[in-house]
């Protein structure tokens, strides 16, 4: 049955991903959906995380990104990143727990780094030109999660 909800949830990071590419936004109704599917998976035990850790990941995957972006903004006067990374950071916090919040954000770093450049080399843009990094969470989520899930 987890199987089922992993590929629903890797459905539901599709379509926020592709949103982000198109509009840099990552719509409210599909974050939160994320984050509710991920407290209830783990509260009825189909995922083995425990709803306390699917809380503690939602709460430090927001935070986490919340900080980062209140500190470049204290240093460089603007955002750095959105808060709609933040909630989708919580979301894939609120599925696969606080455990592996840190390796999921290392990785959607290390992809990000690699895809950021090549986006803004397609694109013609400089390296301080936004780009879309959900789409990275999502795919470090997917990657990852999955991996801890299954194997």
């Amino acid at each position: 049955m987890s199987l089922t909800f992993s590929i629903l949830i890797a459905c539901l990071l599709l379509v926020l991903s592709l949103i982000d590419w198109r509009t840099f936004l990552l719509p409210d109704w599909g974050t939160f959906s994320l984050m509710g599917v991920g407290f209830l998976l783990n509260f009825f035990h189909i995922y083995p995380y425990g709803w306390q850790e699917s809380v503690l990941g939602l709460l430090c995957g927001y935070g986490l990104i919340w900080l980062a972006n209140f500190i470049y903004r204290y240093i460089k006067g603007q955002d750095g990143m959105g808060m709609g990374d933040a909630k989708l950071l919580a979301g894939l916090g609120a599925c696969y727990g606080i455990s592996l919040l840190p390796i999921i954000l290392l990785g959607a770093c290390l992809i990000g780094l690699a895809g950021g450049i090549l986006w803004l080399q397609i694109k013609g843009q400089s390296l301080r030109s936004a780009f879309p990094f959900g789409p990275y969470l999502a795919l470090s989520g997917v990657l990852i999660g999955n991996y801890s899930l299954y194997f």
